[in-house]
């Protein structure tokens, strides 16, 4: 019995993976949330500069996260951003793509429930440093774009709550250009997976779905559109991935 499931399984991630994507649109344009709101943003965007046809928004959109404070250059075009205002911008997104987490997988995901390994975990504190400077000098193999780039890891938020306490909220600790949270992240790494395994295993029911502790270097993405939807994407995937609903080597790719 247990191959006919896997090979169940295995024909249901093959059809989720070419599916994913579309899903997450059909959810985004059916339901109010985070995923609807940047869709909105991104459609006002299109149709506001670049003149796209049949993309039609009945009422201005806010902007959902603070824009650039700096003057534009010919190689940031769209303008740029000062370090507390690409921090502030960051956080604002952290908090809109665990929020639209939360959202995904209860739409699309519900009755996997805490067997969705960062959902299981929440909530959660995304710590870490993010480190940018506008006025640095970028040689010419440097494709940043202006991006910042972070150290940070995903930490439960209290390890004494009560497990999937919804009531509880998923919070953003991010300090600016700090080198000392940047080495506790990469050189502390024992104390901090202490603190992942005390919860892990003070919780049995889900210590089987637990995601694998890890710390990151890297970026979000944060100057593209819909930067939580397509975070939140991508933490919604790894877990899919980890239960065997989709493959392993499946990615998001850029829209």
């Amino acid at each position: 019995m247990n191959w006919v499931w896997q090979q169940a399984q295995e024909y249901l991630a093959s059809d989720l993976e070419d599916r994913f994507k579309t899903l997450v649109e059909l959810a985004a344009m059916a339901n109010p949330g985070v995923a609807q709101q940047e869709l909105s943003e991104y459609m006002q965007g299109r149709s506001t500069h670049h003149g796209a046809p049949g993309l039609k928004v009945s009422a201005a959109v806010p902007n959902l996260y603070p824009g650039p404070d700096m003057s534009a250059t010919p190689r940031e075009p769209f303008g740029r951003y000062t370090a507390p205002q690409m921090k502030a911008r960051i956080e604002k997104i952290l908090e809109a793509a665990m929020k639209c987490y939360r959202e995904l997988a209860d739409l699309l995901a519900i009755r996997f429930g805490r067997t969705l390994a960062l959902r299981g975990m929440m909530p959660v504190t995304f710590y870490g440093v993010v480190f940018h400077d506008p006025d640095r000098d970028r040689g010419a193999f440097d494709w940043s774009h202006g991006e910042p780039g972070l150290d940070w890891l995903l930490k439960p938020a209290n390890v004494h709550s009560t497990h999937g306490n919804s009531e509880r909220h998923n919070t953003v600790d991010l300090t600016l250009n700090d080198q000392h949270c940047s080495d506790e992240i990469h050189d502390e790494r024992d104390v901090l997976y202490e603190a992942f395994r005390s919860y892990v295993d003070s919780d049995p029911s889900y210590e089987p779905f637990a995601r694998t502790f890890s710390t990151t270097s890297g970026r979000i993405n944060a100057l593209q559109a819909r930067p939580a939807t397509r975070l939140a994407m991508s933490w919604l995937a790894e877990d899919l991935v980890q239960l065997g609903f989709l493959p392993d080597n499946f990615r998001i790719v850029s829209w």
